[in-house]
Formats: C-alpha cells, sequence, structure tokens
C-alpha cells in the first residue's frame, strides 16, 4: 500500500502545467493536455513544462511491506520530503532532478540476504538519504491531429544512499524510456517503455 501526497509550484512565462494521473504506465486523465509529471507516480509525458519554465514539486511517499531483497529487510518506508526539479531548456528539451534528503525504514523482518551481514544500525529502524536521479526528457514527434507526441527520457541514479543502512545499493543505473501520449478528446492517454542498465551490487 502506497499513500503519497504532492504541493507543486511553478514559475509560468506563457502557459501552466496541469494534472494527470497515471496508472500501470497508462494515464488517463479528464485534462485538457498534460505538461508535467506528477508525483509520486512515475509515467512520463512526451511533453515538456516549456522553454525558460521552472517546475517544483514536493510531498511525501509511505509504503508498507517493502522487501529490500539485498539486504533482506521488509518494513514500512517513509520517504519526506519527495522533492522533484523541472527546468525547461527549450520547447522541446528539459532536466529533470529527483531526490528525498531523508528515508526511514522500520523493519518489520530479516531474512538471509546477499548484502545482509554490512548492514550497520540498530534497533527496528535505518534511515538514510535517498539516491539522487539526474534525467533529460526530449520531445522528439509534437502531437498531431492523427497522431500521439513521441518523446526520449535518459535518467542516471547516483549512488547516495549506502548498502550499510539497507536501503541503497552503492551502484549508479542508466534508464533510457521512450515516451508516447495523446490526447482524445478531454482524455489525456500516456504510455512508457523503457530499459535499465543496472550496476552489480554484489560484485561492486
Amino acid at each position: 500500500m502506497q499513500h503519497g501526497a504532492t504541493v507543486q509550484h511553478a514559475t509560468v512565462q506563457h502557459g501552466s502545467a496541469r494534472k494527470f494521473l497515471a496508472c500501470v504506465g497508462l494515464v488517463i486523465c479528464l485534462a485538457a493536455r498534460a505538461h508535467a509529471q506528477q508525483r509520486p507516480l512515475v509515467t512520463e509525458d512526451p511533453e515538456t513544462i516549456g522553454s525558460g519554465l521552472v517546475l517544483v514539486e514536493g510531498g511525501f511517499d509511505q509504503q508498507r511491506k517493502v522487501f529490500y531483497p539485498l539486504s533482506g529487510l521488509t518494513g514500512d518506508l517513509l520517504r519526506v520530503p519527495t522533492l522533484g526539479l523541472s527546468l525547461g531548456l527549450s520547447s522541446i528539451a528539459e532536466i529533470q532532478i529527483d531526490w528525498s534528503p531523508y528515508q526511514r525504514l522500520t523493519v518489520n523482518e530479516r531474512q538471509a540476504a546477499p548484502l545482509a551481514a554490512m548492514l550497520d544500525f540498530t534497533g527496528d529502524q535505518t534511515s538514510d538519504i535517498d539516491d539522487l536521479v539526474i534525467g533529460t526528457k526530449v520531445r522528439l514527434i509534437p502531437e498531431g491531429a492523427g497522431r500521439p507526441a513521441f518523446g526520449v527520457r535518459f535518467a542516471t541514479k547516483l549512488p547516495n544512499a549506502s548498502n550499510e543502512s539497507g536501503l541503497g545499493t552503492d551502484t549508479m543505473d542508466f534508464f533510457v524510456s521512450a515516451l508516447v501520449g495523446k490526447t482524445v478528446e478531454s482524455i489525456r492517454v500516456v504510455g512508457n517503455v523503457g530499459l535499465g542498465l543496472l550496476g552489480d551490487p554484489i560484485r561492486g
């Protein structure tokens, strides 16, 4: 079960960001057009926020019975605040930065795991900062009357959270995603498909 809240502030020059909801990789909304990703949802719209615009997002993320297979920990996770910053480089490109300065896991269960011997905390709680994710989104083809918009997103996850806390992997990961979006009357549909290149936390 996951609970989250998002608060946003956007500096607008020529337009405004509108909200959309995501479900299993598809986004269906009642807004006329979606211009920015809404956290804690992770589906990306191919449309960017626009040239010269800045979008700041904040909220919290709470999940129950989260399992970390590398450390063998299971528990309730709290991340607060969850922060997102999007910078519009041009009408078709933006830079995205996502991070949380604090995450805490209340441990309910421990089991044998590859990195369990590296855990360095006492009691039933462990905390750490979150991994910083830096991404770039580019809209390749604008939406037309008979075609959807297409875009691509590249992202890098930096190893800020440590494996000693049980919440990190100490590896750098890379992601690339293809984005598609289309507005049909008052419904916005968005889909993503991607590939991740993950580091090996066991071999280092």
